[in-house]
């Protein structure tokens, strides 16, 4: 049972001076639950240890899953941690609300290495000032039922630019969607059809394999919260298929962006 919850437009509060917050990191969660204050952007986003008699009725699990299926994570799975807390934001945009101590499950990944191979010397060296939590990410679901479901960049910079951020959005997620054969092999290439789920959009289709057979997987994202959405059509793609005699299906559905 999940105890009372406070989400809505209202500003949050900053963090206060005597609690020290830290970078998301493995060592700040124990069985489950973040156990120290938490957060990015100078407390822009902030999670807090929740109450030890507080339970989310959400599952974990599920929660994992469509945290980490979330097309902003990404890297490995060491500097990831995922738990339970109460989480205030102080960024909005259009409906995406502000939310204040609400109980959620709160997935984090970063922060990124960048390469840049076009720096020229003279960038190397000039001074650069690198926000705190350059290159961190961040999902959020509401442990009731998974909503309100909020996605947040930290304020980073790149390559040495000007830093940009934070910024906050409705959490999308990415699925391996069903496919048909559309039409008749032509050499090594094949016709699929597919549609996309409500809200989604097209990310990415290919084959895999060897000759003895190959796995074709369509990837789509679409939103966590249910949306309205019109009546989903029918797309087509050619793929190539190599040599291989037999065609099978990927895996269906959610499909986790950290590499294993």
């Amino acid at each position: 049972m999940l105890a009372a919850s406070c989400a809505g437009p209202g500003a949050p509060t900053s963090p206060p001076d005597a609690v020290a917050v830290r970078l998301p990191g493995p060592g700040n969660v124990r069985d489950g639950r973040f156990v120290v204050p938490v957060g990015l952007d100078n407390g822009r986003l902030f999670v807090r240890p929740a109450p030890a008699g507080m339970r989310p009725s959400f599952p974990e699990g599920r929660a994992a899953a469509e945290i980490w299926a979330s097309p902003l994570m990404s890297g490995g799975r060491d500097g990831a941690v995922l738990g339970f807390g109460l989480v205030t934001t102080r960024v909005s945009a259009p409906d995406v609300p502000r939310v204040r101590k609400l109980p959620a499950w709160i997935g984090f990944a970063g922060s990124a290495v960048y390469h840049c191979p076009l720096e020229t010397p003279a960038a190397r060296t000039s001074p650069v000032t690198t926000p705190p939590g350059n290159g961190y990410v961040a999902v959020v679901l509401g442990a009731g039922n998974g909503l309100p479901a909020l996605a947040y960049s930290a304020r980073s910079s790149t390559c040495g630019r000007p830093a940009t951020g934070p910024r906050v959005a409705l959490a999308t997620k990415t699925l391996s969607i069903p496919w048909r054969r559309s039409g008749a092999r032509v050499g090594d290439t094949i016709s699929i059809a597919y549609q996309l789920p409500p809200c989604g959009r097209f990310l990415s289709a290919g084959a895999s394999g060897d000759p003895s057979g190959a796995t074709v997987e369509v990837d789509a994202t679409t939103p966590d919260a249910p949306l309205p959405c019109p009546a989903p059509v029918t797309k087509t793609t050619r793929l190539d298929v190599g040599s291989a005699p037999t065609v099978r299906h990927a895996r269906l559905g959610l499909v986790s962006q950290l590499e294993h």
